[in-house]
């Protein structure tokens, strides 16, 4: 993506870091390249859920692909983008998910590849978010 939450030097050095363990790869993502119907962004956004799904496990520094995994019930690597977003949602609802782990730096990336991936070997990674849902709307009612 071009956008001012990137942090540059990411992407390339994943890549990098993936070839080097010979991990294939794809990368995508989750921003189109043109204005969509509302029909086309329902199909778009499926696919798009669809690529995750069918993935082992996701590596991001953007929220949307962290949501995304959520969904999906894949195993996410989480990088912090330029600002607080991503390290505040994380730490805020998301640090007790066992398939989803935070890091800052390329070394802690590696640990984490094989601890999803023995994670994954026999594992379903669905949380049930009804509870905090049930939380949710109570605080609202509140208001």
């Amino acid at each position: 993506r071009d956008d001012q939450e990137k942090r540059n030097d990411l992407v390339s050095e994943i890549k990098k870091n993936l070839e080097s363990y010979r991990i294939s790869y794809t990368q995508t993502d989750t921003i189109g390249d043109k204005s969509f119907t509302i029909e086309e962004r329902e199909r778009s956004l499926f696919c798009k859920w669809e690529q995750f799904q069918k993935s082992e496990i996701v590596i991001t520094d953007r929220l949307h692909g962290l949501i995304f995994s959520l969904i999906t019930g894949t195993p996410c690597i989480v990088f912090p983008n330029n600002n607080f977003k991503i390290r505040s949602f994380y730490n805020t609802w998301l640090k007790n998910i066992d398939y989803v782990e935070y890091v800052e730096t390329l070394s802690q990336m590696e640990d984490k590849i094989q601890i999803l991936t023995n994670l994954i070997r026999g594992h379903s990674c669905k949380c049930d978010f009804q509870q905090y849902f049930q939380k949710l709307a109570e605080a609202i009612r509140l208001l």
